[in-house]
């Protein structure tokens, strides 16, 4: 398998990019029993009637292979189903085997940890939650001019360019809105690298130019963007100081519904930006050719490495800056609305 300690530098060296491991005891735990699970298979897949999901779904839940599941799976299940539950795991399963199917029906004896009290409450209610103190806390952090920026990013197995090690964050793109002072207008800025080598340079030089000296960086998770800013901070040595400084200043707008100081029920327990901001906007991803990173990665590198009609790629690169332009339009409106609760 590919050696995640291999750093590419200049030619490839195949010799230093795979590294070999002896697995057989693995293998051999995860072939235990396997002819039995094999037959199993055979059935559900022959059988006339589809499995029960009211025993399968438990089931997957209790194994840790929810993330196999797609939205479709649970799309039979009300609203705010149990499955929703923060960090529900062996609680959620137990819910749902009693019958008990949504969130706002957990009797009042099942013990709830705070998050998921939050969660309970805001069901039975149809209430919005709003932890106010905590709110104007993280607001008051913002200092103006105000820049809300993310990144997109691609990875491959084999790293394409110098500094990389295999499955290495290439960021191509970023779209960034800048407010320059409360109330004011947020102004666009944007780069969609245009080429077929390393975007990093230039994708670097070009954030350079569009974030000031001073004011906070808003992003929405923020080990994302610091990961891949501090890993070009290594490859090109000759900008660490300007993105220490930039570092300094980023300020996370997925903490506060990760710590639940909001909290609207259409979240449906999650803080992913995808959930939140339609939660509280009422505008999403929803219908866009392009609506989450994994599409754009894809879509990216296929219109800059691969052999891609000049048609085609012209589309690709309308729909991955309404995509990304959306990503921190997203997040001005969700400050905005998080100004609103005073």
């Amino acid at each position: 398998h590919t050696n995640n300690e291999y750093v590419r530098k200049g030619d490839l060296d195949i010799n230093e990019l795979f590294t070999k491991e002896d697995i057989t005891s693995e293998v051999d735990k995860a072939t235990e029993g396997i002819e039995s699970r094999i037959d199993k298979l055979l059935k559900i897949i022959s059988s006339d009637k589809p499995s029960d999901l009211g025993i399968l779904i438990p089931k997957i839940f209790k194994e840790g292979h929810h993330d196999c599941l797609n939205d479709g799976c649970l799309n039979h299940l009300p609203e705010n189903h149990v499955f929703c539950l923060y960090r529900g795991g062996k609680l959620s399963c137990e819910l749902f085997e009693n019958g008990i199917e949504t969130i706002k029906d957990i009797p009042d004896h099942i013990e709830l940890n705070g998050k998921q009290s939050i969660q309970r409450e805001c069901d039975l209610k149809n209430q919005i939650y709003i932890e106010k103190p905590k709110i104007k806390e993280f607001l008051d952090t913002l200092e103006y001019p105000v820049y809300y920026f993310d990144f997109e990013t691609f990875s491959t197995a084999i790293p394409m360019f110098d500094g990389l090690k295999p499955y290495s964050q290439v960021p191509f793109q970023f779209s960034i809105h800048v407010v320059e002072k409360p109330g004011a207008k947020p102004k666009h800025h944007e780069f969609l690298y245009d080429g077929n080598e390393d975007p990093r340079k230039e994708l670097l030089q070009t954030l350079k130019e569009t974030i000031g000296n001073k004011g906070s960086v808003v992003v929405y998770y923020q080990s994302f963007e610091t990961g891949r800013l501090k890993e070009m901070a290594e490859c090109f040595p000759e900008n660490k100081e300007w993105i220490d400084n930039v570092l300094g200043r980023i300020v996370d707008l997925w903490a506060p519904f990760m710590k639940f100081y909001y909290y609207n029920p259409k979240q449906q327990g999650s803080a992913s930006i995808k959930d939140v901001l339609p939660a509280i906007t009422g505008k999403g991803y929803k219908g866009m050719e392009i609506g989450d990173g994994g599409t754009a990665s894809v879509e990216f590198y296929r219109a800059a490495y691969e052999s891609c009609p000049d048609k085609e790629k012209a589309r690709i690169r309308e729909n991955l800056l309404k995509y990304c332009e959306l990503d921190t339009l997203g997040e001005v409106w969700i400050v905005e609305k998080l100004e609103e609760c005073f």
